[in-house]
Formats: C-alpha cells, sequence, structure tokens
C-alpha cells in the first residue's frame, strides 16, 4: 500500500511489540494438530528467539512463519478449570 511503512521501517515497532506482549505474560509456540504448543523456553528466550528471526529478514514473514503470540488460559493458570 502507498504510504505504509517499509518492513524495515515497521520491524522496530514489532519487536517493541514481542517484547511487551510477552512481558504481560503472553507466550511464544507454534499451532500443531493438538493446538497451540508454548516453546518450551524461558519468556527472555521467547522474546530473543523472534527479535533474531525479525532481523535476519528484511521482508514481511508469513503470519505462522515466526510462531504464535498468545496469551495463556486464565483459569489453566490459576488452578480454577
Amino acid at each position: 500500500y502507498e504510504g505504509s511503512p517499509s518492513y524495515v521501517e515497521a520491524r522496530p515497532v514489532a519487536i517493541r511489540a514481542v517484547r511487551d506482549l510477552i512481558s504481560a505474560g503472553a507466550v511464544a509456540g507454534d499451532i500443531t494438530e493438538e493446538g497451540f504448543e508454548p516453546w518450551p523456553v524461558s519468556r527472555q528466550e521467547m522474546i530473543d528467539r523472534i527479535t533474531r528471526a525479525l532481523e535476519e529478514r528484511d521482508t514481511w514473514p508469513d503470519p505462522d512463519e515466526l510462531g504464535w503470540i498468545t496469551f495463556p488460559d486464565v483459569e489453566e493458570h490459576n488452578g480454577d478449570g
């Protein structure tokens, strides 16, 4: 789209969004046949992995190319479910 920022221009915003979401409690992982599977690493490692992948490219990734970020089910992690 004309007037839209390039990927390289938008990349710092994407990296900040990843950092903010994961720092706020979201987790990164992959979608499998069984559903969402969080990566078995620390939140900082999730941030580092996605940041590194974003920095290593110069084009927009496909939606599922770098993994997914989601907030875990609150009941599941509160022991209420």
